[in-house]
């Protein structure tokens, strides 16, 4: 997971309507990135920065994954959360996030196919708002996922024809800023503005 833990919000009780969120992979104030079911079908999920409010918006770029692409972000997952374990442990370094040593190289595997499958559906990419729900209060943004019944979101979407505006950003790390422009956009773009 990157970016900076903090609240939810206020927990509220999951009802039948809401989708499970498999992954927060980036969180930042609430989930930003990661993995849930849309209407029961798993959709990678990222959020669309607001320029006007200079903040993070309620509405997400969802993406159609398929069943084996899912059971990739599922393994991925799993290895994140073993580092997790480990670092909270005291066993491994930060520096070795996302993964331990003995399993980075089969993260990145994983990973580079789960980028390579949503990269492939991105003409199937869409918008909806999304509300994340948590059945009771999590002691860390890791434990928002570890039960399937623990996070949920409720997704609105979006008219096919509303259009965002897409930001382009040149990011430079070794300065640590980010330049970015605004154009109008047909299709949907999410943008991560903070880096970890």
């Amino acid at each position: 997971m990157r970016g900076q833990a903090g609240e939810l919000g206020s927990v509220m009780r999951p009802d039948a309507q809401m989708d499970i969120v498999y992954t927060v992979d980036d969180y930042w104030d609430g989930p930003r990135e990661g993995v849930a079911t849309f209407r029961g079908e798993p959709h990678a999920y990222r959020c669309v920065f607001d320029d006007a409010r200079d903040d993070w918006s309620d509405r997400f770029v969802l993406t159609p994954i398929g069943p084996a692409t899912l059971q990739d972000v599922l393994a991925a997952w799993d290895r994140c959360r073993r580092w997790e374990s480990a670092h909270r442990a005291g066993l491994t370094p930060r520096e070795t996030h996302p993964a331990l040593p003995y399993e980075h190289g089969r993260y990145l595997e994983l990973k580079s196919r789960i980028d390579g499958a949503v990269a492939t559906k991105k003409t199937q990419s869409f918008i909806a708002r999304g509300v994340f729900t948590v059945r009771e209060e999590p002691s860390s943004v890791s434990a928002l996922v570890g039960e399937p019944s623990t996070l949920h979101v409720a997704w609105n979407q979006e008219p096919h024809n509303s259009r965002l505006q897409r930001t382009s950003c040149l990011r430079l790390f070794f300065l640590g800023f980010t330049v970015c422009a605004r154009h109008e956009a047909a299709e949907p773009q999410a943008v991560n503005r903070r880096s970890s």
